[in-house]
């Protein structure tokens, strides 16, 4: 039977002609979602595969886990590869999921960090305005950075080539263990389990959908009732075939396989690992000629004594680059942009005191921060390493027994994945120091623009500023902000009005920073905590389970600071009349609301006092 795991993997998979039936028993006909990106015949052996995989799992002869990995490697083979994301805005509101996904332990085929070069193009803005270059000097930062990244597509190009036909080899060698293991006990066994799961699915889906409603026997079948028959007709009649198709699957596996056999020598994990490590020396070669380049088109009055302002321009670089990749809370947060933002809001200058001691104290300490996400990065290299090696390993494992992945003993397993589970935490303790290390400097350039300026305002806007760059999740602003900023605004308030708004707001306000703090102090703690569990249950044998609650999934004090909105809420209705209410923001509201009480955005329907 389905588990509700299975169906929503599924789903989210893009097969709507087999994954539609999975979520409500009923056979969707048409295209598929992004069938423009996709060729026909893609569509059509997908959609195949799909019947496939779902006749094999609701006769009994594979495992939802098993059909999901299949689907999800064919997949991504026959379907052209996803048009790249947009850079998300650092200082827009994060979402807890988000944040629990980059906690989640990454897995020893993971390897992102080795092939991403050390200098981009967009650099030259950098080292441009540290080391004031002009015009002819940038005009050849800009081709020094362009003929380096040609240099480090060419020296990974082999590394990306093996490791993708490595990574390949290994699933085709999984499928194909996987297919031998499916067993059909006889047609007549097949097409009896399916026609139970069937029914069990069809039962299921009529008490979800009519709850407590006895069927009338004299009641036409509704289109949705007959495209489900028409799927288990469907199903049905693969079941019949499935034997063969599954033999069908495995003869192309293995024919993939041995066209990767053909092509060159066998990509073993031991040549990938080789070819990593050889890559990691390149990598910081083509980096160290790059800055005696640089050093090389500038003058010694650029340069600095000891060369200190271009050491400073370069880890000003290596800032930028390699900040927001920090995977806890804070580890992201880049104080010098946030400076750069309250200083405009403030419409500032660099002369003034405040501004000049903030800047003074970040530049003294940018050597320092840049260390720390230099030893990060080095962390996160040596584990992408030992996960290699892991590979390495457990290639030599499954050739030893037999060539089956599913035939090394999983103590063995366990034991290998140790050194792993340690680089994993060496990570870790790396990205805890990066993080201790920015929220010591925002204190510290804090405590310098508190000191210079009597002024408060422009160091609670820096640090919120700040804090938003670190801690998008909690720091994101509440309906019950926006709902109040724009109340205030309205033109036809009475004087009594306004002076309660002002008390309000001030209220509102003072609850939701002592949340946010709280919410920040108990996530410094979580984030660890967490990623940690995860490396020990994943990799160290840990058979713990982790206890998920509502705050890992809807953020820390989510029930309160609902509780803030629907305070809001309710006082704004009593207080506003239809007209003012009408001009607020919607706020989204919680799956309680019936489907009747939103607006054709989802948003609740407003029902404040009438005017007059």
């Amino acid at each position: 039977m389905f588990s509700e795991r299975f169906l929503r993997s599924m789903a989210i998979l893009l097969i709507a002609i087999v994954m539609a039936i999975a979520a409500d028993g009923s056979a969707v006909a048409g295209p598929m979602p992004g069938d423009g990106d996709v060729e026909p015949d893609a569509v059509r052996e997908l959609a195949d595969l799909g019947d496939t995989l779902k006749a094999a799992v609701l006769s009994g002869a594979m495992s939802e886990e098993d059909a999901i990995k299949i689907w999800e490697t064919m997949r991504r083979r026959l379907e052209p590869p996803a048009t790249p994301k947009p850079a998300r805005d650092e200082t827009r509101g994060g979402t807890p999921k988000r944040d629990l996904v980059r906690l989640a332990a990454p897995e020893p085929e993971q390897v992102w960090l080795l092939l991403q070069p050390e200098f981009l193009g967009r650099d030259v803005t950098v080292l441009r305005d540290e080391l004031m270059l002009d015009p002819d000097q940038t005009l050849i930062l800009d081709v020094l950075l362009d003929d380096y990244r040609e240099a480090f597509e060419l020296a990974s190009a082999p590394f990306r080539v093996a490791l993708t036909r490595s990574r390949r080899a290994t699933a085709d060698r999984w499928i194909t263990e996987t297919l031998q293991r499916a067993r059909i006990d006889g047609d007549v066994t097949a097409l009896e389990n399916t026609r139970s799961a069937l029914e069990k699915l069809a039962e299921e889906r009529g008490a979800k959908e009519t709850p407590g409603k006895p069927e009338r026997a004299d009641a036409a079948p509704s289109r949705r009732e007959q495209r489900h028959r028409a799927w288990s007709q469907r199903m049905l009649a693969v079941t019949v075939q499935l034997e063969g198709r599954l033999a069908a699957l495995r003869a192309r596996v293995d024919e993939q396989l041995a066209e990767l056999d053909r092509e060159d020598a066998v990509i073993t994990g031991e040549r990938v690992l080789k070819m990593a490590r050889s890559l990691r020396a390149e990598r910081a070669r083509l980096g160290r000629e790059l800055a005696e380049l640089i050093a090389a088109i500038t003058t010694a009055e650029q340069r600095g004594p000891a060369n200190d302002r271009l050491a400073l321009a370069l880890a000003r670089v290596r800032v930028e680059r390699l900040l927001p990749l920090g995977r806890f809370g804070g580890e992201s947060m880049n104080l010098w942009a946030a400076l750069s933002e309250s200083v405009q809001r403030h419409e500032a200058n660099d002369d003034d005191p405040a501004v000049a001691a903030a800047r003074r104290v970040l530049r003294e300490r940018t050597l320092e921060i840049a260390g720390r996400l230099d030893h990060r990065a080095e962390a996160t290299l040596d584990r992408e390493l030992e996960g290699l090696a892991y590979v390495q390993w457990r290639d030599r494992a499954i050739a030893a027994n037999g060539g089956a992945p599913g035939g090394v003993p999983a103590r063995q397993t366990t034991a290998a994945l140790t050194t792993y589970a340690a680089a994993c935490r060496r990570e870790l303790a790396a990205s805890m120091m990066t993080r201790d290390a920015l929220l010591d400097l925002l204190d510290g350039s804090i405590a310098s623009i508190e000191a210079a300026d009597s002024d408060a305002e422009l160091a609670a806007t820096y640090r919120d500023a700040a804090l938003r760059r670190g801690f998008p999740t909690e720091m994101r602003r509440r309906w019950s902000e926006r709902a109040l900023t724009s109340a205030n605004r309205l033109d036809d308030l009475d004087d009594e009005t306004i002076e309660w708004l002002r008390g309000l707001s001030a209220d509102i306000a003072q609850s939701l920073a002592a949340l946010r703090a709280d919410s920040i102090r108990r996530r410094l703690v979580r984030d660890p905590r967490l990623a940690r569990e995860q490396v020990a249950v994943r990799f160290g044998g840990d058979e713990r389970t982790i206890a998920w609650g509502s705050e890992h999934w809807f953020g820390i004090n989510h029930q309160t600071l609902t509780e803030i909105d629907d305070r809001t809420e309710g006082e704004l209705r009593a207080m506003l009349t239809a007209e003012q209410w009408s001009v607020l923001p919607a706020r989204r509201r919680d799956a309680k609301i019936s489907k009747e009480g939103r607006d054709k955005k989802g948003n609740a329907r407003p029902t404040p006092k009438k005017s007059g």
